[in-house]
């Protein structure tokens, strides 16, 4: 994949702290709602986020707006639309679509792009052109459950999930997407681990072969982290978005086979 136009999003809490790495790399940073000031505050003024999350669990869009309004951003999600039935199994508030697109309505003021998260394709046809269109990527935490497929024609953002998960829902709409965030790259750095070839995970200690080092001190395990998020938010770059040159071919013949693509894995 070659996306220069391709808004790639590291979407985490820690964001904040590494927003000029981020950027060095090619990437964009987002944040949630739910962070709050302290955690805002650390963006550096080159570095603001283009993108504001909701806690769709805990949705209050008071708090959700003020952070959108604060930032401005290019995107900002709003509440996932969820059937009646979703929201039990959930055990979270029901809100119904007109009320979801009203929240939508609220933010435009305040950002380029409203993107709004349908979990019931029934509903696809009811949303105006003007909204991007969120896919969840299947995760543990939850997802959308209805091919990505069914949103071409529309633009979309692709959200969260594993690597191999989101690079497959990006295969399977290409051009349609226009931006995706990603938290896997922390995930993956609080276990000293790294994103390699093919969405693998591999040990970041095998990198530079030397486990005692990694393992020693507190300090050094701070390291570690910064160290196999950078590796990790590299290959993202690398694949969505073709900022380095030499990289192997095989990185454009990832299979797109969607067959255990809504079975949860563990890193999400």
């Amino acid at each position: 994949v070659e996306r220069p136009d391709l808004d790639v999003i590291f979407c985490a809490a820690e964001a904040s702290r590494f927003c000029c790495w981020v950027q060095a790399v090619g990437l964009a940073t987002g944040t949630n709602s739910v962070y709050g000031e302290s955690n805002f505050k650390r963006f550096c003024d080159a570095h603001q986020p283009i993108f504001v999350d909701n806690e769709f669990r805990k949705y209050d869009h008071t708090k959700h707006r003020k952070a959108v309004e604060r930032f401005k951003p290019k995107y900002a999600t709003v509440r996932d639309y969820m059937t009646v039935g979703q929201c039990e199994q959930a055990g979270i508030e029901y809100y119904s679509l007109p009320q979801v697109l009203e929240f939508a309505k609220d933010l435009s003021d305040y950002c380029e792009n409203v993107i709004v998260i349908p979990k019931d394709p029934k509903v696809l046809n009811d949303i105006p052109q003007e909204y991007i269109m969120g896919y969840s990527v299947p995760t543990m935490y939850g997802g959308t459950l209805f091919s990505p497929t069914l949103l071409k024609g529309r633009r979309v953002h692709l959200l969260g999930g594993s690597f191999s998960k989101q690079y497959k829902a990006y295969m399977s709409l290409q051009q349609e997407v226009v931006s995706l965030d990603a938290n896997q790259a922390s995930k993956l750095a609080f276990k000293g681990q790294v994103l390699g070839m093919l969405g693998k995970t591999i040990p970041v200690s095998s990198v530079l072969h030397s486990r005692e080092f990694f393992t020693s001190l507190h300090y050094v395990k701070r390291g570690i982290y910064m160290f196999a998020l950078m590796l990790s938010l590299m290959s993202y770059a690398q694949y969505f978005k073709g900022e380095y040159q030499g990289k192997e071919k095989e990185a454009k013949q990832v299979p797109v086979d969607t067959k255990s693509f809504f079975d949860p894995e563990e890193e999400d």
